[in-house]
C-alpha cells in the first residue's frame, strides 16, 4: 500500500510537471505566433545614444564604440557568408513532443514542504542528455521573439514563473541563444530586449545568488561570466557582456536600496560599516565585469582581425576563437593565430612589417577606418585593427615576434606541400625583416631543425648516390618534391645557413630580450604552450663552424643542381672528419684535425669549383654581334654571386684564389662577357699568367674571323707571317662565342699587352694582331 502511495504521489507531481510545462509551451506559442503576425518593419535606422547609455549604465562614447565595432564586424564577417542559425522562419517552431523531452518530468524523489505533498510550481530542471542541438532549439523557442520583437515581456515573466524551470537554466538557454546568434547585435534595441529579459529571468532566482557580500561575488553573475568566457560567438559574447553587467547593476542598486529601507531605522556605526560594505561589494562585482567586457572586447577585435580579407580572396579560415581558447593556447596565441591569418589571406611580410613598424597612438584609430571610403579600405581597416590589437597585445604583436612567427607559419605550409615553393621565398622574406639578431638566429636555428634539415640530409645523400641531379622520380619518393623545385630548397638551404652564421656573433652581443606578461594573461602564466619568440630566446648558440661545414655543403649541393653538374660527388668533396659533423645538431663542435689532408682532395675540390665556374660563366647569354658588345646586363648580379659563392669555398678548403679567377675570366672572354670579365680580371694576382691565357683565346677570336669566311686568303693578307703561323697552330679550338666584335677583341688586345712582359715573344705576337686588327675591320665591314 505504501509503494501504491508513493508511486501515485510520483505520477501525480508528474502530472503537475507536465501541466506546468504545457502551460508554457502553450502561452510561448501564442507569443510566438503573435510576433511574426504582429511586428512591425523598422525603418529608422538612428540610435538614440543617450538612451542607450543610460539603459546600460555606460557613457555615450562606450556606446559609440560598441556601435561602430558592431558596425566593422558586420562589414567584415559577411564576406565569409556567416550562417546565422535562427531566422525568424523556424526559431520559434518546436513540436510538443521535442519540448518536454528537453525536461526532466518524472523524479522518484517527492517534492514536499514539511509533510506536506507540493503540487504546485514544482521546480524543473532541464535532461541531462540534453543535445547541443535541442539546446539551441529550445532556446530559440523559448526567448527568440521576445528578444527580437521586443514585446510580451509581461506575459513571458508570468508564464516562465508559473513553469518551474530553474532560473538558472532559463538563464543559460538564454545565453546559449544570444551568443549563437550574431545577427540579434545589429540592432540596439535587441540589446534592450535581452536586459528586459535577463532581468526578468534573474528576479524568478533567489535573492542570495543574484545579490553579493564584502567577500563573495555573486554566483548567479558568476556563471554568466564563465558562459560568455567560454563563448565562441564573440560579438555576441561582447554585447551580452555589456547587457548582463547593466542588469547586474541595476538590480544591486535596487538591493542597496531595500537594505537602506530595512534598515532606515538604524542609524548606528554598525548600520554604516554595512553601507560601506554594500559598496565594496559592488565594486568587487563590477570588477570582475569591467574585466569580462575589456577582454571580449579584445578577443572581438582580434576575432574581426582574423575574419578580414584584405585583398578580397575567399581563403580565410573560420577560427572561432574565445577567452577560453586564447587562454588556454597559452601567451603565444595571439602572435600564432595572427601568423596563420596573415599567411592564409597572402598579405605580404613587407607589408606587414611596415603596418607593425609605425607608432601606436593613444587613441584608436577604428572609426577612421570606419568612415574610410578609398580603393585600399580593407587594407586599411586591417592596418586600423592591427594598430588597435598593438594596444591591447604589445608583446604578442612585437615586430620581429610576428614576422618570424609568420615565416614559422609559411614552413610549415612548406612541410605539408614541398612544391609550393613560394612559402620558402615568404618565410626568407619575413626572417630577413627580423631587426633583432637574437630573434633571427634563434628562429632560424628552429627552421633549420624542425623543417629543414631532415629533408637536406636526405637530398645530400641522394645526390651523392646517384652523382648528379636527380630525376623527378627519386625527387619525388625520396625528397617529395619535384627535381624542378630541388634548386629552390637548396637555395634557401643557404640563405638560412648564411643567416645563422652572420647573426651568430652579433646575437652573442646584443642585449637580451624581455618580453613582459600581457595582463590578458594574469593568472594564466602557466597555460598553453610555451611560445615561439621565447624558445627561440632560450636557443642554444650555435657553433660557427658547424654552420659553415653545413653551408658547404649546401652551396656544392646548389651549384651541383643549378648547373646540372654530372658525375660529382658532393659529400667526397669533404674530409672524413667533415662527414662526421653532417647532420648533426648545430650546436655539436667540430673538433679539429691535425692530420693531413686526405690524398686527392685537394686536386677534386679543385676541379669541382674551375666547372663550377664555367658552369657560372656559360649560365650567360651569349653576346649580341650587331650591338657592338651590347649585353643584357641583368644577370651580372646573380652571376657575380653564384662566382662569390664558388670563392668562398675555395677559401674554406684552402684552394687558390687565383687559379679559379683566371678559368673564370677565360670561360667569361669564351662567352662575350667582355664587360663581366674585365671587372673580374681586375682581382686576378698573376697577371702575365692570365695575359698568356687570355692571348690565346684573343687568337681563336682571330681565327674565326678569317677562316669561317668565304674568303679567308684576302684577310690573311692583312696578318704578319708570325701571325699565321700562330693561328695555324691553334687550329679551330671551340669559343662559346664565336663571332664577338672586333672592337671587343682589340680592346682585349690592348689590356693583353698591358701585363704582358716587354720585349718577351708573346708581346711581339700580341702587337702584330693589334696592328692588323684596324684592316682586318674595314675588309669585315665591306663584305658584310
Amino acid at each position: 500500500q505504501q509503494q501504491i502511495d508513493h508511486d501515485a504521489k510520483v505520477l501525480q507531481q508528474y502530472c503537475v510537471r507536465t501541466l506546468q510545462l504545457l502551460k508554457l509551451y502553450t502561452t510561448l506559442n501564442d507569443i510566438n505566433g503573435k510576433s511574426v503576425e504582429t511586428e512591425p518593419l523598422s525603418s529608422d535606422s538612428s540610435v538614440d545614444i543617450q538612451t542607450y547609455s543610460t539603459s546600460l549604465c555606460i557613457s555615450e562614447t562606450e556606446v559609440g564604440r560598441i556601435l561602430s565595432l558592431v558596425t566593422l564586424h558586420q562589414e567584415v564577417v559577411p564576406v565569409l557568408k556567416r550562417q546565422v542559425r535562427f531566422t525568424d522562419d523556424c526559431a520559434t517552431e518546436m513540436a510538443f513532443s521535442d519540448f518536454i523531452t528537453c525536461f526532466v518530468v518524472s523524479d522518484e524523489h517527492l517534492v514536499k514542504c514539511g509533510d506536506e505533498l507540493v503540487l504546485k510550481h514544482l521546480p524543473i530542471d532541464l535532461h541531462s542528455g540534453i543535445s547541443g542541438k535541442q539546446i539551441e532549439s529550445l532556446g530559440g523557442f523559448l526567448f527568440h521573439s521576445s528578444v527580437h520583437a521586443g514585446s510580451y515581456f509581461s506575459t513571458l515573466q508570468a508564464a516562465l514563473k508559473d513553469s518551474g524551470v530553474l532560473p538558472e537554466k532559463l538563464l543559460m538557454l538564454l545565453l546559449k541563444h544570444w551568443v549563437s546568434d550574431a545577427g540579434f547585435c545589429s540592432s540596439a534595441d535587441k540589446w534592450i530586449n535581452l536586459q528586459q529579459v535577463m532581468k526578468h529571468i534573474s528576479s524568478l532566482s533567489d535573492p542570495k545568488l543574484v545579490s553579493s557580500d564584502s567577500e563573495h561575488v555573486s554566483p548567479w553573475w558568476a556563471a554568466v561570466r564563465e558562459a560568455l568566457h567560454k563563448a565562441t560567438g564573440n560579438v555576441a559574447a561582447y554585447i551580452g557582456a555589456v547587457v548582463a553587467r547593466s542588469v547586474s547593476v541595476i538590480m544591486a542598486a535596487s538591493f542597496s536600496v531595500e537594505h537602506k529601507k530595512a534598515n532606515e531605522e538604524k542609524k548606528d556605526k554598525d548600520n554604516e560599516e554595512s553601507g560601506d560594505s554594500d559598496w565594496e561589494s559592488v565594486s568587487l562585482d563590477l570588477e570582475h565585469w569591467n574585466l569580462l567586457v575589456k577582454q571580449l572586447e579584445d578577443v572581438l577585435m582580434l576575432n574581426i582581425l582574423l575574419k578580414s580579407q584584405p585583398y578580397g580572396k575567399a581563403v580565410v579560415k573560420d577560427v572561432n576563437i574565445s577567452i577560453e581558447t586564447i587562454l588556454n593556447g597559452g601567451q603565444g596565441s595571439v602572435t600564432d593565430l595572427i601568423a596563420v591569418w596573415a599567411v592564409s589571406v597572402g598579405l605580404e611580410p613587407e607589408v606587414l612589417s611596415s603596418f607593425l613598424s609605425e607608432s601606436v597612438g593613444d587613441v584608436s584609430v577604428l572609426q577612421k577606418f570606419l568612415d574610410d571610403k578609398s580603393d585600399s579600405r580593407s587594407l586599411n581597416i586591417v592596418k586600423g585593427l592591427l594598430s588597435d590589437i598593438r594596444r591591447k597585445f604589445p608583446y604578442s604583436l612585437n615586430h620581429d615576434a610576428l614576422l618570424a612567427n609568420c615565416g614559422w607559419e609559411h614552413l610549415m605550409h612548406w612541410s605539408k606541400n614541398k612544391d609550393v615553393v613560394t612559402h620558402l621565398e615568404q618565410a626568407m622574406t619575413c626572417l630577413n625583416l627580423v631587426q633583432s639578431s637574437v630573434i633571427k638566429n634563434g628562429f632560424a636555428a628552429m627552421m633549420w631543425k624542425t623543417f629543414i634539415l631532415k629533408t637536406f640530409e636526405a637530398a645530400a645523400h641522394l645526390m651523392d648516390k646517384v652523382g648528379k641531379t636527380p630525376k623527378e622520380r627519386l625527387c619525388r619518393k625520396e625528397l617529395e618534391m619535384t627535381d624542378g623545385h630541388l634548386e629552390n630548397f637548396l637555395e634557401f638551404c643557404c640563405q638560412i645557413l648564411n643567416i645563422i652564421l652572420e647573426s651568430n656573433i652579433p646575437a652573442e652581443v646584443e642585449d637580451r630580450l624581455n618580453f613582459a606578461q600581457e595582463s590578458f594573461w594574469h593568472g594564466h602564466e602557466n597555460s598553453g604552450h610555451t611560445p615561439l619568440i621565447v624558445m627561440a630566446l632560450n636557443q642554444k648558440a650555435p657553433s660557427s663552424q658547424q654552420v659553415y661545414f653545413h653551408l658547404m655543403l649546401a652551396d656544392v649541393l646548389h651549384l651541383i643542381v643549378t648547373f646540372q653538374m654530372k658525375n660529382t660527388k658532393p659529400l667526397g668533396l669533404f674530409s672524413t672528419l667533415g662527414k662526421k659533423a653532417f647532420f648533426r645538431e648545430l650546436t655539436y663542435h667540430v673538433q679539429e684535425s691535425t692530420e693531413r689532408e686526405e690524398q686527392g682532395l685537394s686536386a677534386s675540390r679543385t676541379q669541382f669549383l674551375l666547372r663550377a665556374a664555367s658552369g657560372v660563366a656559360q649560365s650567360l647569354p651569349e653576346t649580341d654581334p650587331n650591338g657592338q658588345g651590347s649585353v643584357d646586363q641583368a644577370d651580372y648580379p646573380a652571376a657575380s654571386k653564384r662566382f662569390n659563392c664558388i670563392l668562398d669555398l675555395a677559401r674554406g678548403w684552402e684552394i687558390d684564389l687565383d687559379e679559379i679567377r683566371r678559368h673564370y675570366v677565360c670561360e667569361l672572354y669564351s662567352g662575350g662577357q667582355d664587360l663581366l670579365a674585365q671587372e673580374v680580371k681586375s682581382a686576378v694576382m698573376d697577371k702575365p699568367l692570365l695575359a698568356s691565357q687570355l692571348l690565346l683565346l684573343a687568337g681563336q677570336r682571330l681565327h674565326k674571323v678569317i677562316f669561317d669566311c668565304p674568303n679567308p686568303a684576302g684577310r690573311l693578307g692583312c696578318l704578319t707571317p708570325d701571325v699565321v703561323s700562330f693561328l695555324n697552330k691553334l687550329g679551330d679550338m671551340p669559343l662559346r662565342c664565336s663571332n664577338v666584335p672586333l672592337p671587343l677583341t682589340s680592346t682585349l688586345i690592348d689590356q693583353i699587352l698591358a701585363y704582358l712582359s716587354e720585349d718577351g715573344r708573346e708581346q711581339k705576337l700580341a702587337i702584330a694582331i693589334r696592328d692588323s686588327l684596324p684592316n682586318l675591320n674595314q675588309i669585315a665591314s665591306t663584305s658584310s
